[in-house]
């Protein structure tokens, strides 16, 4: 399909022919994002002093993988949600599959700053210093705890709030936006996630979200236009991040320490949102080429995708209290045994909680 064909199927159209079957490209790509999320996340344990060019690909490659997330987030909801959305519905399914869950997971990160000491992860809550403020300040930015991925949580969330907005979005074809969304991503740099950036987190993602909402939207002409050009992009993704792995002096995601800041100290381009993009559509072409091909080790990686991200960092924290272990300088070897555990520790738990608890185990763990 032309070009112009499928700039006229995103501004006027709609793609029907794709809607509500099981799309095993992005449920792989699910797979492949909590891969990237966990490698983000391990190789902050090490000490790179002595690797500065290692270290720089490590970031560049693993950095702000979250955006992957919430892209797939967002072509499951406009998926799903399209036909038959009901409000109230829909936030109880979000509260029984992702919020309980969560607060499960949660849980241990309080226990350990309310036994052990808070350590790094002291805050001190705004409105009190009692436990339950601390409790409910967690919940809200749990960013500021050991398990300081569950930031993504409470973002999310608020796609979860406005979803009417999204839907009536998607039902007047608004794509046209996300020539607005995404400069104002590449502009906004992403924030850190201490207290009060929740709304300028989404607010930076928000594109990514919209993003995967319109490919699902026009899922035919996208793999169409893909099957024909997936080469050409995977060179272009090539050509830029090995451009700015060679020629950039920031590397990583380009944070800002104020909410809805428009510049920080990494410059004035987000690169690392455009590289991440781009690897969203070598990703997607790649697994619709190979969509027809076995790859049972990851469908149950993205089947246990959120219990890898509910758990994974507890795992990698008992490993480096239990052997003494970090920061030490980067060893590959070292980075793929944190890497497996990290992985497969949360995976056994959603063998078991399949095993012993069938019927709960999506409410328990966050994965059926």
């Amino acid at each position: 399909m032309a070009s112009a064909q499928i700039g006229m199927q995103l501004l006027h159209g709609t793609d029907a022919g794709a809607r509500r079957r099981f799309v095993t490209e992005i449920h792989r790509l699910r797979g492949v994002a909590i891969l990237l999320i966990v490698g983000a996340h391990c190789y902050q344990f090490f000490d790179w002093s002595r690797h500065p060019a290692a270290e720089a690909f490590f970031k560049d490659t693993f950095d702000n993988s979250s955006l992957i997330f919430i892209f797939v987030t967002g072509f499951l909801f406009q998926h799903t949600e399209e036909v038959g959305f009901r409000y109230g519905a829909y936030l109880l399914r979000k509260l029984e599959n992702v919020l309980v869950p969560f607060a499960i997971a949660l849980a241990p990160a309080l226990l350990y700053a309310a036994f052990r000491g808070r350590g790094e992860f002291a805050v001190v809550p705004p409105w009190g210093s009692g436990a339950a403020a601390y409790a409910f300040f967690s919940l809200v930015y749990p960013g500021q705890t050991m398990n300081y991925a569950l930031w993504f949580i409470p973002v999310i969330t608020i796609y979860y709030v406005f979803s009417p907005l999204l839907r009536a979005f998607d039902r007047r074809h608004w794509y046209w936006l996300l020539v607005v969304l995404m400069p104002l991503s590449v502009l906004m740099h992403r924030p850190t996630y201490a207290y009060g950036h929740n709304l300028s987190l989404a607010a930076y993602f928000l594109s990514s979200q919209v993003l995967g909402m319109s490919i699902s939207r026009y899922w035919t002409a996208t793999t169409a236009w893909l099957e024909r050009r997936t080469v050409a992009v995977s060179l272009l993704f090539g050509l830029v991040f090995v451009g700015h792995l060679l020629l950039a002096d920031h590397h990583g995601k380009s944070t800002t320490a104020e909410p809805f800041e428009t510049q920080g100290a990494d410059g004035l381009i987000d690169w690392i949102y455009v590289q991440k993009l781009l690897m969203v559509a070598v990703l997607v072409g790649f697994l619709h080429f190979t969509r027809e091909r076995s790859a049972r080790a990851l469908d149950f990686i993205a089947d246990a995708s959120f219990t890898i991200f509910f758990y994974h960092l507890y795992f990698l924290y008992v490993l480096r209290w239990v052997t003494h272990f970090g920061p030490v300088e980067f060893r590959i070897d070292y980075f793929l045994v944190l890497f497996a555990l990290a992985i497969a520790g949360p995976c056994l738990i959603v063998l078991a909680a399949r095993r012993f608890v069938p019927r709960w185990s999506r409410m328990l763990v966050g994965a059926n």
